[in-house]
């Protein structure tokens, strides 16, 4: 079964957030996935969106759009430990990109290294002049 993302614009009280959760316990950007979740339901109720990818209606990999507008920020991507290294972070990345493609916005802006890594590989960074 493929990796399907999905956008949250708020987090569910279920399974699914303390999955999350779990998920940004990893991440370097945040103190813990408790921390995570509390940014995450501040920054989706101001319009941000949380893509999730699910393999197996479980999410295994996440990334933060942000921003108003043709133009979005993507970050605070993470990867479940036992799924890295199989490209789920550059196809969760596609699929956002598409996703929101089909709301209107046009350019990207990468949040990190990896994110930049992932659009450029894609095609999907501007060129620089």
């Amino acid at each position: 079964m493929p990796l399907t993302a999905v956008a949250l614009t708020s987090l569910p009280n279920n399974e699914m957030t303390q999955r999350i959760e779990s998920l940004f316990e990893v991440s370097p950007e945040f103190s813990s996935g408790h921390a995570a979740i509390s940014y995450f339901k501040s920054a989706l109720a101001k319009g941000d969106k949380l893509y999730v990818g699910l393999f197996n209606d479980k999410p295994v990999c996440a990334v933060c759009v942000r921003g108003q507008g043709t133009t979005k920020t993507l970050q605070y991507i993470v990867v479940h430990l036992a799924n890295r290294g199989r490209g789920l972070a550059r196809e969760l990345i596609k699929q956002t990109c598409l996703l929101e493609e089909s709301y209107g916005v046009e350019n990207f802006v990468p949040g990190c290294g990896a994110i930049h890594r992932a659009l450029s590989s894609l095609g999907r960074l501007e060129e620089q002049a």
